[in-house]
């Protein structure tokens, strides 16, 4: 008998234990109410509470260790109810069951995901199998070797589920958390994943109400789509940042057979869910990470949509992911039929007169409650002025400094120097430059006829109905008199910011009258 004790002690208080606790001491939230428990209790609760047997599903619907990892996170994501989930059959049921994104845990460290192995369904245990076949009229010798069979074989399985668990995480860090330069794994709660200055801010709701409500930019891009339904029809389309996944809705009601959704922010989460609210979750599959860093489900794409485009349109560095999306995943014949969507840009200045306003802005440093801040003064001339800028204040024509074919461009040549001539249209101070940019959604120039794609255009001109864009003034340091007689001749160039790549270092050299000014400049 005291051998027996011994190995029951082992099982009560031993290995076992410190396994099997070390998992289940983090409770869980339930799939369908907001109580939490731990995991075995939280089962226990939905079977009662909820009449959703986990178990019964999984079996019913044949599913493996990372089909279940699916089955949960799908659920947390959509809110499913538990009846509707307890009716589905494997022909019923929604195409989870492949989907890599529905191995992202809606919650970290979720540990209902680890609460069941692929053998849980097993109304009965080793142990549970040893002592029922054991007898106490069976030799004390035999009955110990039984239960120390059964408990090794627990433990096995045991060790197993822990394995499965880790590669599981393992799966998840290196397909969607991990960044290929600093292997960072990233927080995917809705509450803010770990995420940089940049795709931190497109987690907010803000910033995609702003876009949203930009009927320019919305509106232009569903003209693009809609109007060209016979292009979209059957196509796989490649969203690159899709945020809120409007121009990936866009192109499923277009026709599209496949539409891939890419961003690496956390509104890809509510983008998912508003793909499945409106019917089109079949449709969009939705990838998390940066376009460069992940791999796509898919060998290559008919069509790539993006909305790119940041102030004075490459702040932010957008394009280059692009591009790189361009050269790895569009079709070989992507190109010649013109399935870059937009398909070009152009950056233009024009001469601005804002010399009032400047002066009052400098006066304003000399006396700051009886203090000098004159220092200040230099950040109004270095950085860029983002704004919606009148119309009336601009005393030149315009000139293209910047003409990008999305169909042709490389990331080099996104770095340029574009030479300018500008001619004042009344007298007036030249106080600096103002600049924007078109966009057109066209064919490829280089495709000749052979697709037929109505154009759809727009423009973040001053002159223009605004948008959130907006325009950006580079003020300048020397204020000069023009009229309709001066040339202002020069050089506009920028480049990525050595700082940040998503900034823009910007300079100005140009002449009037033979005299030459230069002037650095940033936006960011």
């Amino acid at each position: 008998m005291e051998r027996d004790e011994e190995v029951n002690s082992d099982i009560e208080d031993g290995d076992w234990d410190d396994w099997d606790e070390q998992d289940d001491a983090v409770p869980a939230k339930c799939l369908f109410c907001e109580k939490e428990l731990l995991p075995s209790a939280l089962i226990d609760h939905m079977r009662a509470d909820h009449a959703f047997d986990i178990g019964v599903v999984r079996k019913s619907l044949a599913l493996d260790f990372y089909g279940s990892i699916r089955l949960i996170n799908y659920i947390r994501n959509h809110s499913t109810p538990a009846s509707t989930v307890s009716s589905w059959t494997r022909q019923s049921a929604p195409a989870f069951f492949d989907d890599e994104t529905y191995l992202i845990p809606v919650i970290p460290d979720d540990s209902l995901l680890y609460a069941f192995g692929d053998d849980d369904n097993d109304d009965d245990g080793p142990l549970q199998q040893a002592s029922s076949t054991s007898s106490s009229s069976q030799p004390a010798d035999q009955r110990i070797l039984e239960l120390e069979r059964a408990l090794a074989e627990s433990k096995q399985k045991l060790a197993e589920v822990g394995d499965a668990y880790t590669q599981y995480r393992e799966l998840v860090h290196k397909t969607f958390l991990s960044d290929d330069k600093e292997k960072k794994v990233l927080d995917l709660t809705e509450d803010g994943w770990d995420l940089d200055g940049y795709y931190g801010s497109y987690a907010e709701k803000d910033i995609h109400e702003t876009m949203l409500k930009d009927t320019v930019r919305t509106e232009s891009y569903r003209d693009a789509i809609y109007k060209n339904k016979d292009f979209f029809k059957g196509k796989v389309v490649l969203d690159v940042g899709c945020g809120t996944g409007i121009l990936s809705m866009f192109a499923a009601k277009a026709g599209a057979s496949k539409v891939i959704a890419v961003d690496n922010s956390t509104i890809i989460l509510k983008a998912r869910q508003i793909a499945a609210e409106n019917g089109l979750d079949k449709i969009i599959t939705f990838v998390r990470g940066e376009i460069e860093n992940i791999e796509l489900p898919v060998d290559k794409v008919d069509v790539i949509i993006s909305e790119w485009m940041g102030y004075f349109l490459l702040f932010e560095g957008m394009l280059d992911s692009v591009l790189d999306a361009r050269d790895r995943y569009l079709a070989p014949d992507g190109l010649k039929n013109h399935q870059v969507c937009p398909s070009r840009a152009k950056v233009i200045i024009a001469g601005y007169d804002q010399h009032d306003e400047i002066a009052e802005n400098f006066a304003f440093w000399d006396d700051v409650y009886g203090f000098k801040m004159s220092s200040m003064k230099q950040m109004v001339l270095r950085d860029a002025e983002v704004e919606v800028f009148e119309p009336t204040n601009v005393i030149t024509d315009n000139a293209v400094i910047h003409d990008i074919d999305i169909h042709s461009a490389t990331a080099a040549s996104l770095d340029i120097c574009g030479d300018f001539i500008l001619r004042p249209r009344r007298k007036g101070m030249l106080s600096g430059f103002l600049g924007w940019f078109d966009i057109e959604f066209g064919p490829n120039p280089t495709a000749g006829s052979s697709n037929d794609i109505n154009v759809v255009e727009f423009s973040t001109s001053p002159f223009a109905t605004p948008t959130h864009w907006k325009q950006a003034l580079f003020k300048l340091r020397d204020m000069i008199e023009v009229d309709e007689s001066t040339e202002i001749i020069g050089v506009f160039s920028y480049q990525k910011s050595k700082e940040s790549k998503r900034e823009l270092d910007v300079n100005v050299s140009f002449s009037v009258r033979g005299v030459s000014y230069s002037q650095d400049f940033q936006v960011r």
